[in-house]
């Protein structure tokens, strides 16, 4: 393996993006002995605070070296420099600041390749560096402070024993399957003991919770370290694509993701137990969609019994653990 004194990585990107990255940003947290990252600063902090010895925004100041395509102040970079970016226009500025070496991979696998953007960005750290990162692995450390705060938030709001973690919502209303059929789910895993928890994210505004039970218990939009304490508790979780399902797989709790407009086999999470619940058959949109959700109806076409298989494999695997 190649090694470094100091290595700057620079990756654009919410949640979601930074998660499937975390493989193998923990691969090669060996190679430098110093390690600084550029990217969703806020993500960063919260759930890989053991990884950087500093971190900071794309919006930075610090930063904007990086996005410019003029000449640099070739004294602004030190040491080596990765981007995980869409092109290369970051290397080649990182390059005219002093960077060296500068190298550059793709966010994304090339359009109709296979393999989920984890596991490409794994593979293509792993061909520059000589690293072997591990996708199938829990990623995300959830440390004591976090778990007490998750116990506390959870004693309060009355939970009691062992629950599965439901989150209805996501950044994009086209992925969200209907709450009725979350509801009708969560009342099938009642029946065998097992709680609900209902998480509301940030971006759930829309969400019709008039749809669940009176006494089901809804858990505010929590920062992201209370988040993954709540998680990491969990005896399972279910949701749709989504950031909050990266970080349910990033802890290592087992993980029943549904998919519709956009493709388990290139947005599957990072984690060692997760299960993608998607349409037996694709309309021609989502077939081939890369990026965005594809505007289609193929969501509506999964069912609560399948859903459902999914959760109770999750779950025995869960008891036997």
């Amino acid at each position: 393996m190649i090694g470094f004194d100091r290595l700057t990585i620079a990756r654009g990107g919410a949640l979601g993006d930074f998660l499937v990255t975390l493989p193998a940003l923990r691969a090669l947290r060996p190679l430098a002995r110093c390690l600084h990252y550029v990217g969703n600063d806020s993500v960063a902090r919260a759930l890989a605070t053991d990884l950087f010895e500093s971190v900071i925004s794309l919006d930075d100041e610090r930063a904007t070296h990086l996005f410019r395509t003029g000449p640099s102040d070739a004294g602004t970079g030190r040491g080596a420099f990765l981007a995980i970016w869409r092109d290369s226009s970051l290397t080649a500025a990182a390059i005219a600041s002093g960077y060296r070496p500068a190298h550059h991979v793709a966010a994304h696998p090339p359009e109709g390749s296979a393999g989920t953007v984890a596991n490409h960005v794994a593979r293509e750290v792993d061909r520059l560096f000589g690293t072997s990162t591990n996708t199938a692995v829990a990623t995300i450390r959830v440390d004591e402070w976090s778990r007490e705060a998750a116990s506390a938030l959870l004693r309060s709001r009355g939970a009691r024993g062992p629950f599965l973690l439901v989150h209805p919502g996501s950044g994009s209303p086209a992925k969200n399957w209907p709450i009725e059929h979350f509801a009708a789910l969560a009342a099938l895993v009642r029946r065998q003991g097992i709680a609900t928890l209902w998480l509301a994210g940030p971006a759930d505004v829309d969400t019709r919770w008039s749809a669940l039970r009176e006494d089901d218990i809804i858990l505010p939009p929590l920062d992201l370290t209370t988040l993954a304490g709540v998680a990491v508790a969990a005896r399972g979780f279910v949701g749709n694509d989504s950031g909050v399902a990266h970080l349910a797989a990033g802890v290592g709790v087992p993980s029943a993701i549904v998919y519709g407009p956009t493709r388990a086999a290139r947005w599957l999470p990072a984690g060692p137990r997760v299960r993608a619940i998607e349409p037996t058959s694709r309309c021609a949109s989502c077939a081939v969609s890369e990026r965005a959700p594809a505007s289609c109806a193929c969501l509506m076409t999964i069912d609560v019994p399948m859903v459902l298989d999914a959760a109770q494999k999750m779950l025995e695997v869960a008891w036997h653990d």
